[in-house]
């Protein structure tokens, strides 16, 4: 490909001109106007705009001016642009330009790995703007590396399956998600963060335990390599680890229900010492209960500011799409280990299991469902999984497609189970031949890190904390209420939608609303309305709008409620504290 400048016919400004060979023939394209770019880009900026947009997604950048045009529309520091640009010398021509730097809300990128445009979706596009995102070709790029274009396409809906799971997952279980957030703060304050760990084992081999059923065959043979290689679990093997004779490193655990608590108790794994990693919303009880020591991620989903507001640090987050196997995964990662085997990772029914036998205290065998599928096994052209274990399985394949280029080697030890694309399959005791422990005493590293001096929970100032969010919220259910009764007014008299006074009572609600930024912003998470549709735009018909601004102050009361009620309790519980400190 070949790129020419060229100064427009009427004026000083540049256009660009590129030159490529498609299907043996030769194309020139002018990527803007020959005459007047600027009127052009603001045409196109003009016809793109909408109000109700918060992030604009632009395949094409050009020399720009269409990108500072749309810029100069939305003139709002919260709404964002995304720009993909195909071309790489116009990439690199423009990518050190002031406009980037002065501008932070656009994002210019060159990036067009599927996985990696995804990733880059889930870190720039706020999830409650998830249906307030629209996709855009600028004119003269329609036609120009398409497959570029669909992979942008792609990772917008893979993006969009993200965050359609995670805020399923997050919405149907809120009320055990917002008691944890607030029921674990004390704990977070006084115990480590992942941070603390990061990059700490570079270049060394994890291996990560799960409880397929193929765990019984191979177990043992983990035996005697505690001091070669990190060993990461889960709460459901983790007893069939130690009762080997095996300590892992640290044992994993993010499920917010309180069925994880009950399985601690069942596996008698809560008086365990073996160091846990936990999200800031893991069920509570454990983190109460559990003997070792702890060390806290932030899976919440909360823009980073806010919870480095709210936890008053940063706390680094870890990759996870809902099994702890993920989160073994990334934590391995993110401490800086190379090689990667899996153990018991089966994501199938192998041996017609569930579960390892020595994981598994319940009921083993597979029943008939629906949700059961086969996929192709490591050692056999099929076997039977389920649709869970399969989305597990590609989420996997995800990240190990994301880090394969970043010198990361995956080995498959299962012995049996579902194949998981870009791992190399052989037996443990291959994969553990010949490993580097470049000379780390790995148990020395972890516990010098755990015991080196914490912080003390400051009750008094937690209160205060905790009594000024409580205040918050208390004065968003007051509006809330206020909001909903006008809704219902509103609604009552919709044929004068857009001309009555009760729309400026909404407004004034919700710029009241939006004053209680922190407790504001812990309510709306959970009120977001989702659409799968890639086009994702709300109806905006009278009765659809007024029923949706009904649904949510009706959303608001119930939330804040709920955080009113665990921010008591915790109050109690902190007033207890203060008199025995």
């Amino acid at each position: 490909m070949e790129v020419f400048y060229e100064s427009c016919k009427n004026g000083d400004l540049q256009t660009v001109k590129i030159e490529y060979e498609q299907n043996g023939e030769v194309i020139k394209k002018y990527l803007h106007s020959k005459y007047d770019p600027i009127k052009e880009a603001k045409q196109w900026a003009s016809s793109v705009y909408d109000e109700e947009d918060k992030v604009y997604i632009v395949y094409g950048g050009g020399l720009l001016y269409h990108i500072m045009a749309l810029h100069d529309i939305i003139d709002n520091e919260e709404d964002k642009i995304i720009v993909f640009e195909p071309v790489q010398e116009l990439y690199e021509k423009n990518k050190d330009t002031d406009f980037f730097k002065e501008n932070t809300n656009v994002v210019y990128t060159d990036e067009f790995n599927e996985n990696l445009v995804a990733a880059l979706f889930l870190e720039q596009i706020n999830s409650m703007y998830y249906n307030k995102t629209s996709i855009h070709i600028f004119t003269s790029y329609g036609n120009f590396e398409s497959s570029k274009q669909f992979t942008v396409y792609n990772a917008f809906k893979m993006f969009k399956s993200d965050v359609y799971l995670s805020y399923n997952t997050t919405h149907s279980r809120k009320e055990w998600v917002i008691e944890n957030f607030i029921k674990n703060y004390r704990f977070i304050k006084s115990n480590s963060i992942i941070n603390d760990f990061k990059n700490v084992f570079e270049g060394m081999t994890a291996v990560i335990v799960s409880a397929g059923p193929s765990l019984d065959k191979n177990i043992n043979d983990l035996m005697g390599h505690e001091n070669d290689v990190v060993i990461f679990t889960g709460g459901r093997p983790l007893r069939a680890i130690l009762n080997a004779g095996i300590k892992p490193h640290f044992n994993l655990s993010i499920d917010m229900m309180p069925e994880n608590y009950d399985l601690y108790k069942r596996y008698d794994i809560l008086d365990t010492d073996v160091p846990l990693i936990s999200s800031v919303e893991n069920q509570y009880l454990i983190t109460q209960n559990y003997k070792g020591e702890k060390i806290f991620a932030d899976l919440s989903g909360l823009e980073r500011d806010l919870s480095k507001e709210w936890y008053e640090e940063d706390i680094d987050s870890l990759f996870t799409k809902g099994s702890v196997a993920t989160l073994q995964l990334s934590a391995a990662i993110y401490m800086g280990c190379k090689k990667i085997i899996f153990i018991g990772q089966d994501l199938a029914y192998s041996d017609d299991k569930k579960h390892s036998s020595l994981a598994s205290d319940v009921d083993n065998t597979v029943e008939d469902s629906e949700h059961n599928l086969y996929v192709k096994g490591n050692y056999q052209d099929k076997i039977l999984s389920r649709a869970d274990l399969n989305y597990f399985r590609m989420a996997i394949q995800d990240y190990i497609r994301e880090y394969s280029h970043e010198d990361c080697e995956f080995i498959n030890a299962t012995e049996g189970g579902a194949f998981i694309e870009g791992t190399k399959i052989c037996t443990l005791k291959e994969a553990l031949k010949d490993i580097d422990t470049k000379g780390i005493d790995i148990r020395k590293k972890i516990n010098d890190i755990l015991l080196k001096e914490k912080n003390i929970s400051d009750y008094e100032k937690i209160d205060k904390k905790f009594s000024s969010l409580l205040q918050d919220m208390e004065a968003i259910l007051k509006l809330s209420k206020k909001g909903l009764n006008i809704s219902n007014k509103l609604r009552a008299i919709e044929e004068y939608y857009g001309n009555n006074k009760y729309l400026e009572q909404l407004d004034k609600i919700d710029e009241k609303l939006k004053k209680y930024k922190i407790a504001y912003n812990f309510v709306v998470r959970y009120t977001v309305s989702l659409s799968i549709s890639v086009q994702g735009k709300k109806s905006k018909t009278i009765k659809d709008i007024l029923d949706n601004t009904k649904k949510m102050y009706k959303d608001i009361n119930n939330i804040t409620q709920m955080y009113i009620k665990y921010l008591k309790e915790e109050l109690e519980i902190l007033k207890k504290l203060k008199l025995n400190h």
